[in-house]
């Protein structure tokens, strides 16, 4: 008699094992090795070797892109591109028009990063470090005056190329944000034409217009208003 209840209790202790047996959570893995070599490289630039340095940015870079679970990657990519290009230390801006790290490297040093920085966009993975990568070779193609390189990266950084500018469409700067956008409605039909301030001129005609890169945005599919003016990129 006392076999069966402890067959019973067996059973049921091997059900429940069964179901919870399934996969894990899934939680974020760590590489283990990206704060040492973000650090390894700040060391180098601070000893003033700063190819190696250089050299050593580029390949945290490239580690971080390839290790997209990893919580340190987004913030080490960052870190690791702002003291590769994009640098810009204000108290040393009467002097130098930029303090990144390959602006005081020599031409072929720049080379070699901005071949790293191509291979690592090639070999990307997760939703960030590839736009990250892409803005920096912008913004190195735009420096060493590459326009060819630049007007690929521009897109590929979804940069804004042409909006459609209306206005004024209000003679009150304040409180005409809290009235009705004509582009409120997502995924509405663009107008030929929107109201405009008043009876000198009741409509405004929109302007395709193309935007240079210091115009242009980061995103190609923004609508933003400014109380007088309408953008639509």
């Amino acid at each position: 008699m006392r076999s069966r209840p402890l067959s019973l209790l067996f059973v049921l202790v091997v059900a429940l094992s069964a179901a919870c047996g399934g996969p894990g959570a899934r939680s974020p893995r760590l590489s283990g090795v990206l704060p040492d070599r973000l650090r390894e490289a700040f060391r180098s630039e601070g000893s003033g070797d700063l190819t190696k340095a250089a050299e050593l940015y580029a390949d945290v870079i490239r580690l971080a892109a390839a290790a997209p679970e990893d919580p340190y990657a987004l913030p080490v990519t960052l870190a690791a591109l702002d003291a590769l290009v994009h640098r810009d230390v204000f108290a040393f801006g009467e002097v130098a028009s930029s303090s990144a790290l390959v602006d005081r490297v020599s031409a072929d040093t720049r080379k070699k990063i901005d071949d790293a920085l191509a291979k690592t966009d090639d070999d990307a993975a997760g939703p960030f470090a590839r736009g990250l990568v892409a803005n920096a070779r912008l913004a190195l193609a735009e420096r060493r005056g590459d326009a060819t390189s630049a007007g690929k990266l521009r897109a590929a950084t979804g940069c804004v190329r042409e909006a459609s500018i209306a206005g004024p469409t209000s003679y009150f700067p304040v409180t005409a944000t809290d009235e009705a956008s004509p582009f409120d409605r997502v995924g509405a039909p663009l107008p030929a034409d929107v109201a405009g301030p008043g009876p000198f001129a009741p409509r405004v005609k929109l302007t395709p217009t193309p935007m240079t890169p210091a115009r242009g945005t980061s995103t190609s599919t923004t609508t933003s208003r400014r109380p007088e003016t309408v953008v639509v990129a």
